[in-house]
């Protein structure tokens, strides 16, 4: 009997446990979708730390410019939203080109174009240096110009930084206003460890998975009819062999009220079908 009521303890919870994550991704399916913008730093490279050796002295060029603090910036702008963005067309929900800066202490020398994924998806973007309307480049503010960006579809880029020798943060990327409607462009930085939001929203993309949040719901169903219809077999029987009737037939019992379990399962899902 201790053995039974344990088994019965832990089936229990398992079925409590499933419910509360499919409850979760019922939620999250359901919920609308809000445009989202990831605008991350993948790798962070410090050039000028490594000239930094001992009665060795190394100065850095850059189109004939000196450089006494280099940095190269890996960057890559996705999608991770629901909808699609759209710049063009009657109904834009985004601007474009959308404004990102760099702080004030570091300086845009030269961006260059990584590529576009995924590859051969038709998905067009640029990110450029932003220019005035003379023409002169943005030391500090660079675009990301598209006309349509799907959801998982991304632009990268390495940006080469001038810094200043007194420096005190890495380079981050900063959004200029608010260019998505109703959507946000979310700064992170990959090249480190991941802050807790990205933490946070990497776990619950994990649960999000179609393929585990349908075994999740299935084991629910599962859990709670088996629950339901137990109560019911048990309940039937009591009804029509005595309340003390499975005290004295356990095993047979238990026999009867998992065939019954059984036809109810099955009478539900041929109604189902």
């Amino acid at each position: 009997m201790q053995l039974k009521k344990l088994v019965s303890i832990v089936a229990g919870a398992l079925g409590l446990v499933a419910t509360v994550f499919a409850i979760i991704q019922g939620f999250r399916d359901y919920r609308p979708a809000v445009p989202k913008l990831q605008a991350a730093m993948v790798n962070v490279e410090h050039v000028s730390s490594r000239t930094e050796i001992p009665d060795v002295k190394i100065s850095l060029a850059f189109k004939d410019q000196s450089v006494s603090d280099l940095w190269l910036c890996r960057v890559r702008f996705q999608n991770i939203g629901g909808p699609t963005l759209y710049a063009t067309g009657s109904r834009p929900n985004t601007q474009s080109p959308l404004l990102i800066s760099v702080p004030e202490k570091y300086e845009i020398l030269k961006i260059e174009p990584k590529g576009i994924d995924p590859k051969d998806s038709g998905f067009e973007a640029q990110i450029r240096q932003k220019k005035d309307d003379k023409g002169v480049l943005d030391k500090h503010q660079l675009e990301v110009a598209f006309e349509q960006w799907r959801k998982g579809e991304a632009i990268e880029a390495v940006l080469y930084l001038a810094g200043s020798d007194d420096h005190l943060d890495r380079p981050k990327l900063i959004p200029k206003g608010r260019p998505i409607l109703d959507g946000d462009v979310v700064p992170v930085d990959l090249s480190t460890v991941a802050s807790p939001e990205a933490k946070g929203r990497f776990k619950l993309d994990e649960i999000a998975n179609p393929f585990w949040a349908s075994i999740l719901r299935l084991f629910a169903v599962v859990c709670i009819g088996a629950l339901l219809m137990s109560l019911i077999a048990k309940a039937t029987l009591e009804r029509i062999f005595g309340a003390d009737w499975f005290q004295r037939h356990l095993v047979l019992g238990t026999i009867l009220k998992s065939i019954l379990v059984i036809g109810l399962y099955a009478a539900m899902f041929g109604l189902m079908h």
